[in-house]
C-alpha cells in the first residue's frame, strides 16, 4: 500500500515538474513579446512606419510555435527514431541550398526565403541533428567503445555540418554543433582518452579557424578588451555594458531605456538581454537567468526516470540546447564570451529561433512523457 502510494506521490512531482517547465517557457515567451515591443518599437516605425512591427511578427511567430508544439506531442517518437537519418539528410540539403540560393546579410548567406518569410535552416538544423545523435547512440546502448565502428562515422556526419555551417560564414554555430557532440559522447561514456584526444584536435581547429583570419582574430582582440576601440570592434559590446551598469540594481523602469535608441545594435534580437538590464536592472537579470536554471535542473529532475534510451537522448538533447544557448547568449551580452550571434530562446525576436526552441520544448515533453504514464 505505501509502495503503490509513494509510486503515485513520485509520478505527481514529475507531472508537476513537467507542467513547471512548460509554463516556465511560456513565461519567458510573454516576456519576450513585451521586451521585443519594447526594444524594437521606434526602430519599427523608423523603418517600416510601424512601430508594432516585429511584435505582430513576433506574435504570429508564438502562436505557430504553439501550433507546432502540439503537433510534436501528437507525434510517437518511435516514428522520429525511425525517420531520423532521413531529417538529417533533408537539413543537409537545405544547408546546401542556403549556400547558392540563400538571402545575403550583412556578408553572411544564412537565410532561405519562402512564401516571404525568411528561416534559417541552421536553427531547424538542431533539432534535426539532435534526432540524430539520439537515434545514433541509442542504437548503441548507452556505450560507445569503438573508435572506428562507433565514433569516427558521427564524426564525418558532424565535420559535414559543421562545414556547410562555416561556409555561411557562422563559425559559432558551427562550433556549438561541434561542442553538442562532444556532450553527447561524454553522456554516453566514451573511454577518456578518445575524448581527451577529440577535445584538443576541436581546440585545436577551433584556434586556427580563429586566427587565420583577420576579422575573426580581431573579434577576438575586441572581446578581450573592447574599450580599446569604443567606437569600432568594441563597440557592439561596449554599449552591452553600458546598458546593463545604466540599469543599477533595480533598473531604470520599463520603457526607459537610451541604448535601444540606435545605440546598441541588435537591440531586439542577440542583445535584448542588455535592455532587459538596463529597464529591470540586477534584480531583472537574476530572475531571468533564475528562470532557465529552474527549467534546466527540473529537467534533470525528470530525466533520471526515463528509461528509453532514446526519449533519454532526446529529452537530455533538447534540454541541453535550450539552457545551454540561453548562457551563452548571457555570457556574450555581459562580455565573457565573444560575440556570437545566438539569441535569447524564447525571448529574442526571430521566427527560426522561436519555432525551433517551441520544437525542443515539444521533444523534451514528449520524449518524458513515458515517467507520468509508467
Amino acid at each position: 500500500m505505501n509502495l503503490n502510494k509513494n509510486f503515485i506521490n513520485y509520478q505527481l512531482r514529475l507531472k508537476f515538474a513537467r507542467r513547471r517547465i512548460f509554463f516556465s517557457c511560456i513565461v519567458l515567451s510573454l516576456l519576450g513579446i513585451l521586451l521585443v515591443y519594447d526594444t524594437s518599437s521606434i526602430y519599427a516605425w523608423f523603418n517600416y512606419s510601424d512601430a508594432m512591427y516585429f511584435f505582430k511578427r513576433q506574435i504570429f511567430f508564438l502562436i505557430l510555435g504553439l501550433i507546432l508544439l502540439a503537433g510534436v506531442l501528437r507525434v510517437d517518437t518511435s516514428f522520429l527514431k525511425k525517420q531520423a537519418r532521413l531529417l538529417l539528410v533533408m537539413g543537409i540539403i537545405f544547408l546546401v541550398l542556403v549556400l547558392f540560393i540563400g538571402v545575403k546579410i550583412g556578408g553572411a548567406r544564412r537565410w532561405l526565403k519562402v512564401l516571404g518569410f525568411g528561416f534559417q535552416p541552421s536553427e531547424f538544423m538542431k533539432v534535426l541533428f539532435l534526432l540524430y545523435l539520439a537515434d545514433y547512440f541509442s542504437r548503441r546502448n548507452y556505450l560507445v567503445k569503438s573508435f572506428l565502428k562507433d565514433i569516427l562515422p558521427l564524426l564525418g556526419v558532424t565535420c559535414l555540418v559543421c562545414i556547410l555551417i562555416f561556409l555561411e560564414p557562422d563559425l559559432g554555430t558551427a562550433i556549438f554543433f561541434g561542442l553538442l557532440t562532444l556532450v553527447f559522447l561524454f553522456i554516453a561514456h566514451i573511454p577518456r582518452k578518445y575524448l581527451g584526444v577529440l577535445f584538443l584536435i576541436f581546440s585545436v581547429v577551433f584556434l586556427v579557424l580563429i586566427f587565420s583570419s583577420p576579422y575573426r582574430r580581431m573579434r577576438i582582440f575586441s572581446y578581450l578588451n573592447p574599450w580599446a576601440d569604443p567606437q569600432g570592434k568594441g563597440f557592439q559590446i561596449v554599449q552591452s555594458q553600458i546598458a546593463l551598469g545604466s540599469g543599477g540594481f533595480l533598473g531604470q523602469g520599463l520603457g526607459e531605456s537610451k541604448q535601444k535608441l540606435f545605440f546598441l545594435p541588435a537591440a531586439y534580437t542577440d542583445f535584448i538581454f542588455s535592455i532587459a538590464g538596463e529597464e529591470f536592472g540586477f534584480l531583472g537579470c537574476v530572475f531571468l537567468l533564475g528562470i532557465y536554471i529552474f527549467i534546466f535542473f527540473q529537467g534533470l529532475k525528470i530525466l533520471k526516470w526515463v528509461n528509453d534510451k532514446f526519449n533519454f537522448y532526446l529529452g537530455w538533447g533538447s534540454l541541453f540546447i535550450l539552457t545551454f544557448q540561453a548562457l551563452v547568449n548571457i555570457a556574450v551580452v555581459v562580455g565573457v564570451f565573444p560575440t556570437k550571434g545566438l539569441p535569447l530562446p524564447f525571448i529574442s525576436y526571430g521566427g527560426s529561433s522561436l519555432l525551433s526552441s517551441f520544437i525542443l520544448l515539444g521533444l523534451f515533453l514528449k520524449a518524458t512523457k513515458e515517467v507520468i504514464e509508467e
